[in-house]
């Protein structure tokens, strides 16, 4: 809340105070009937106090309101993320479809086998390990200037670059990333105490242009990234099955980080949608430099 907004209502309420201390201390309608005789600081006083009742039904309905959006937005804070809702809260009267192009990083992260594992549990526990570990990843994206696009069954898409802008979303990214794994293997000790299964978790990151915005309907949107980028993250990831690795980065992403980060390269393969074979680059160490 601004300064001016602050002192403005502070005032509104010292006025409130003063016209009911005057209700308590004398009756207002007799001294607005002896205004004339006794003179005019009956209805100076009178009138404050009027104007205190009035504007204390509007504060309350002011503070009320603010309280309100105070909790839509917080609410929105729970499907939305933080920057992301406070793009729709700045823009609220002007939403609409569309988005522009954008040079970003996505990173894509899957629970390996998730669907076969799920089979062995109840729902109950299988929604109990979905929840503690995207509350473990979504602080981790957030404390790399990522954005949280969306959960995909037990699997996260995050944005880096848009609508957080960074030097390097790139790296960003990586860092990200290396997080997770660690975080995860975390996890994996405290779970195998609890007598849970392990679990396993692969991660695909690329670089490059997108389209980034709203899509869907005039009556529904979503914001989302949509591109080749996109795709290849998330082919990238699915290679990890392939080659029993856990973290795979674009030659796009690579070419970005590639004095923070050793990495082994994986030539020439032909990923589903693409005509031409590219290069993938297994993380296997961040650099302390970094």
């Amino acid at each position: 809340m601004e300064f001016k907004k602050k002192i403005s209502i502070l005032f509104l309420i010292l006025t409130a105070a003063v016209g009911f201390k005057f209700l308590l201390l004398t009756d207002i309608k007799s001294s607005i009937s002896s205004v004339v005789p006794n003179g005019p600081y009956a209805l100076i006083f009178g009138s404050i106090a009027i104007f205190g009742i009035f504007l204390s039904i509007y504060l309350r309905k002011y503070f009320i309101a603010d309280n309100t959006k105070n909790k839509i937005q917080k609410a929105l804070g729970k499907y939305l993320s933080y920057d992301v809702m406070q793009n729709v809260v700045k823009n609220i009267d002007n939403l609409s479809l569309g988005g522009k192009r954008a040079d970003i990083t996505i990173l894509f992260a899957d629970i390996r086998n998730f669907t076969s594992i799920s089979e062995s549990m109840d729902a109950n526990s299988t929604t109990e390990i979905l929840n503690e570990y995207f509350g473990a990843l979504v602080p981790i994206i957030e404390s790399h200037n990522g954005v949280l696009n969306k959960f995909m069954g037990d699997a996260i898409l995050a944005i880096f670059g848009e609508p957080k802008k960074t030097k390097n979303h790139a790296l960003d990214a990586v860092l990200c990333a290396n997080k997770i794994l660690k975080k995860v293997k975390h996890l994996q000790e405290k779970w195998l105490e609890e007598g849970k299964p392990k679990i396993e978790v692969g991660i695909g990151i690329s670089s490059g242009d997108v389209f980034i915005g709203n899509v869907g309907s005039k009556d529904r949107l979503e914001y989302t990234v949509i591109g080749d980028t996109v795709n290849t993250a998330s082919r990238i990831e699915n290679y990890n099955k392939v080659y029993k690795t856990h973290f795979l980065v674009s030659e796009q992403t690579y070419q970005r980080v590639k004095s923070n980060v050793d990495v082994i390269a994986i030539n020439n393969v032909l990923i589903r949608g693409k005509s031409n074979r590219i290069n993938l680059y297994e993380v296997v160490k961040v650099l302390d430099k970094v």
